[in-house]
Order: structure tokens, then C-alpha cells, then sequence
């Protein structure tokens, strides 16, 4: 059913989604939760398991390493997050407004 002014639907996700541009924003955003929720917080947890197993004291050198490794991982990931965020604001915009 069309509703609003001249014919034209408001509804933004029936808008986006069909156009390529809409579904590469929708699939981008998909990837990103995936990321954020599958990868970045579960290791976020792993991190914070192992730091409450210090009890105060220094962790040992192989224990560092590791923390330094997913901090890592995090960090790479979250720059990787942040990009295919842009893109899929980018990508419905343009398939909302172009």
C-alpha cells in the first residue's frame, strides 16, 4: 500500500532495502553486529576473565602476551567495525536520498 504525498512511501527500510545500494548498506550493518557481538565481546570477556585471575598481582609474561594479543585483536577489529559502519551509513543514505 502507498500512503504520503504524490504515492510515495515513507517507510525507509521498504525504501532501502530494495535498492543495491540498501541491501550492501543492510548486509554491511549485518557484518558489523556480527563482528561487534560474534568477536569483539566475547573476547572483551575473555580479557576480563583472565585479568580477575591476577588478584591483585602482576600477571605473569604469559598471561600479558595473551591480554596483549586480544587487545589487539580488539583494536583491529574495531577500526574494521567502524569502516563497514560508515559504509553501510553511507550506502542507505544513498539508496534513501540518491
Amino acid at each position: 500500500m502507498r500512503g504520503g504525498r504524490n504515492g510515495y512511501s515513507y517507510n525507509s527500510f521498504e525504501n532501502c532495502t530494495h535498492s543495491f545500494r540498501g541491501l550492501l548498506g543492510s548486509l554491511a550493518t549485518a557484518g558489523a553486529m556480527i563482528i561487534g557481538f560474534g568477536i569483539i565481546v566475547p573476547t572483551g570477556r575473555r580479557m576480563a576473565g583472565i585479568a580477575a585471575g591476577f588478584e591483585g598481582g602482576p600477571p605473569t609474561p604469559e598471561k600479558a602476551q595473551e591480554l596483549q594479543g586480544m587487545s589487539d585483536r580488539i583494536r583491529t577489529l574495531t577500526r574494521i567495525n567502524s569502516i563497514v559502519l560508515a559504509f553501510a551509513t553511507v550506502t542507505m543514505a544513498a539508496a534513501r536520498f540518491i
